[in-house]
This record gives C-alpha cells, structure tokens and sequence, in this order.
C-alpha cells in the first residue's frame, strides 16, 4: 500500500522530531476478480487479498534519558491477508525489537492455537486478528505510569507558587516555566528536555497577604494583551485630561478677566445705590432683596458643583476597578 509510506516517514534518525504527532488508518480490500491485484504464484500471491496500515503511539522506559526516564515510541504496521492461500504478510516498522519478540513468542509452536492455527481460512484470520491485539496492547501500557511521573514533575515546579504568599504577580517568563511541562516525544535524536528555572518571587522576604496561586496565572500571550489594554486605556485617560485641562484654562483666564467689571456692574445697576443730583443714596431694603434672591441661587450652584464632583468620583472608581479586574 503506498498509503504506508507515510506512516513510516516519521521513523529514523532526525534532528528534530518532524510528523512525530500523525497517526493513520488504510485499508484496500480487493476481493473480487475484478478488483484483483498482483499475482506472484512463487511467493503465493493470488492478488485477492485485503490489507490494512495503521500506526500507532505508546509509552516506553528509556534507558538512555536520565532526567527523562519516558519516551513516546512509534509503530508502523502493514497487513495483508491472502484469501486464496490463506496467507498473511506483515511488515511491523519499530525502533527496538520488543513487539518481534512478542509476536514471536505468540506464534511459536508452543503457543496458543488462536495465534497459529492457519488450517483454514477462518482460524487463520483469527490468528491475524489477535496478533493486531498483541500491537494494540503494547499502544495501550504504561500509559498510567507516564500521566502519573507528569503529575509529579507539574507538583514540583507548582507546589512552592501554590502554598507561598506573594506580593509581586508572576511574570510571562515564570508564568511559561509553568506551563513549560506538556506532552513529551522524541525520536532517536530528540532528547531535548524543557526545564523550569526556579521560581525568584518565591523568598521569605515577600510574605503579604495577597497570595498568588497557579490558578491566577495566565499565560504570556495573554499578559501582553492584558498589559496592552491598559496601556491603551491609560493614553485615552491621558489625552482626555491634557483636553480639559487647557479648556479649564482658557474659561479660569476669561472669568478672572470680567470677573471684577461683572461684580460692579451689577451692583450698581440694583437699586442698592441710587445717584440723585450727583448725591448717592443707600437703600438697606434694596440690598435685603439683592441677598435674599443671589445667596439661594449660589448654595443651589455649589450643591450642584458637589454632586457632579461626586458622580465622576464614582464614575472613575468604577472604571479603575474594571480595569484592575481585566489584570
């Protein structure tokens, strides 16, 4: 089948791991006369057959990786099944020889017959079928003990940033020592080991009481966007307070301007002060009207002034805290 050329592409020896996360399926039936395939009578081929190709992935001890006692392996497997010489062809494509010695050992003279019995057509394709389960077995061991030896390394960097209390937030580069440990796999060569430094907020200097969990970490790419959001909310705070400011300005030197002709203005066009014949009269009753009206209206303008003043308090509070809270 050309389809298992791809399945073995990721085996041998590379620099870096390349196609090491494929996994496939094919399978050719060609069952009737008309479908026929190759016939090569000395190598009891009759070219009525159905094959299938698969890979699959599974957990191993290394021997070689100290610090990494797992590796991933790869398995290529081919199967053809001859219905006219009931005959079977396997190509099994693996990096150590542990699935030829079970195979081996399961269709010896000595074993059971469901993995040797090639009498007739139907024991023989049983026999196939279970030797596809000695290779589904090894994909499917050890698995446990590997998701266990991550659970370990991932409470190790975690547990210090777990129970320590803090008071400065973790940065993207220790927030991606924490998140560095992910699934592991390697080839032959690939023997490469992300490792996280230790973790410098976490001193018996900085004890407060805001406690920084893993929980609360975020990862860089979402630091950055966070720390770009307020950035950009701190410019438009900026912007909007250089625009009121000039126009405060502005209004501050045209009152202080008029401000004095305004006052005199005013009062001597009342009646408070009568000119008769270039002789100047005070008139007290004028002068109770004049206050009686003007003092109301004044404590109405400074209540009015306070409670703006304390709806942008709040307004601003507000927006604080949902920036904060977008942190």
């Amino acid at each position: 089948m050309p389809e298992f050329v791809d399945l073995i592409l990721p085996l041998g020896e590379r620099i870096m791991a390349q196609d090491f996360f494929s996994n496939g399926f094919y399978q050719h039936t060609r069952l009737s006369d008309d479908a026929r395939g190759l016939v090569v009578p000395e190598r009891a081929w009759s070219g009525r057959d159905f094959q299938i190709c698969y890979s699959l992935k599974s957990v191993e001890r290394s021997e070689v990786q100290t610090d990494w006692p797992w590796s991933v392996r790869h398995c290529a497997t081919h199967h053809a099944f001859d219905i006219e010489n009931v005959r079977s062809t396997w190509i099994v494509v693996k990096g150590n020889p542990i699935l030829k010695e079970r195979i081996t050992s399961a269709t010896s003279a000595r074993a059971p017959p469901e993995f040797s019995s090639y009498d007739n057509i139907e024991n023989a394709f049983a026999a196939a079928l279970s030797t596809h389960m000695i290779i589904v077995d090894w994909s499917a061991e050890n698995w446990r003990w590997y998701i266990n030896f991550l659970e370990d390394k991932f409470r190790e960097i975690t547990e210090g940033a777990i129970s320590t209390d803090a008071d400065i937030p973790l940065s993207p580069k220790e927030t991606e020592d924490v998140f560095a440990l992910g699934p592991r796999t390697n080839t032959q060569n690939t023997n490469q080991t992300r490792k996280s430094r230790p973790f410098p907020f976490l001193s018996a200097g900085h004890k407060t009481d805001t406690t920084t969990t893993v929980a609360e970490a975020l990862p860089p790419q979402q630091f950055q966007q966070k720390d770009e959001k307020v950035t950009h909310e701190m410019s438009r705070i900026a912007r909007k307070t250089k625009t009121e400011t000039v126009s405060m300005k502005i209004i501050t030197l045209v009152t202080l301007f008029f401000l004095p002709g305004t006052f005199i203005a005013t009062v001597i066009s009342t009646d408070i002060i009568k000119w008769n014949n270039g002789k100047q009269k005070y008139q007290p009753g004028a002068m109770h009207v004049y206050l009686a009206v003007c003092l109301p209206f004044m404590a109405a303008t400074f209540i009015f002034w306070a409670a703006f003043q304390w709806h942008e308090r709040r307004k601003e509070h507000r927006q604080r805290e949902k920036a904060e809270a977008e942190v």
